[in-house]
């Protein structure tokens, strides 16, 4: 392989690394991504994207010999995997963003939470409603 293509493949590789291991922290800083699904999904394709080049960077930046290492080869392949899943996953979000803009609505976790909370609210104010009565004297 020529040196200029090895050292752009190398480059490449370092800075989609980096990329990807920078955005969770910085994107934290901004961006409460953990409370949508939206969020999870993009922070998880990026950490399993830093996964899967990890053997790589260690093998070309560090001359850590991961041709041979179980360890590494778990990574790989587990990386690969999760990439996969999560890409099916955004998948779905899509599909289902999708139906609820055309007026289609799935009971999923959004509508769950929201759900709960009105129960929530509900149950405070009967909560409320007992002890104010409680607390009252009767009329009679």
């Amino acid at each position: 392989m020529p040196q200029a293509l090895a050292d752009f493949i190398n480059y490449g590789a370092n800075v989609a690394f980096w990329a990807s291991v920078s955005f969770f922290f910085l994107t934290s800083l901004v961006w409460p991504w953990w409370r949508s699904f939206w969020g999870v999904n993009i922070i998880a394709l990026e950490g399993a994207l830093g996964l899967a080049l990890l053997p790589f960077i260690m093998s070309y930046d560090f001359g850590v010999h991961i041709v041979s290492s179980l360890v590494f080869a778990w990574v790989e392949g587990v990386s690969l995997w999760l990439i996969g899943v999560i890409i099916v996953w955004r998948g779905f979000l899509v599909v289902s963003q999708q139906l609820r803009g055309a007026g289609v609505n799935l009971p999923g976790a959004a509508q769950s939470a929201a759900r709960l909370a009105v129960l929530r609210k509900r149950s405070r104010a009967r909560e409320d409603d007992e002890s104010s009565a409680a607390d009252s004297p009767r009329k009679g």
